[in-house]
């Protein structure tokens, strides 16, 4: 399966729906980002909250914010499973793979 068809299955609107479930009931911005780091969709389309909105601005930490992005994609995709990190903000994340297939498509 080609890799633009992977996201596809994301893309459907009932997996749009299911995010936008989620993202209200826990009340936390949820989204889908591909194998390349790309925000592809997010639940009820919610942006970034205003603390992190003005640290990757106002405090120009953008770049730190999308590496630390980049490294934990990359530990998920190594282990295979869940990380939860605290991020330079002292912010709690956590990123899961998506599979399809035995394969990780991409990101939640």
């Amino acid at each position: 399966m080609k890799a633009k068809h992977q996201l596809d299955y994301v893309l459907q609107p009932e997996v749009q729906k299911m995010l936008g479930h989620f993202s209200s009931l826990l009340n936390v911005r949820i989204g889908f980002f591909s194998l390349e780091g790309r925000e592809v969709c997010v639940g009820l389309g919610r942006p970034i909250c205003a603390y992190c909105r003005d640290l990757r601005g106002k405090f120009n930490m953008e770049n730190q914010c999308q590496e630390l992005d980049r490294r934990m994609f990359e530990q998920v995709r190594k282990k295979g499973r869940s990380v939860r990190y605290t991020c330079h903000a002292n912010l709690t994340e956590i990123i899961l793979p998506v599979q399809l297939a035995d394969r990780c498509i991409g990101f939640v």
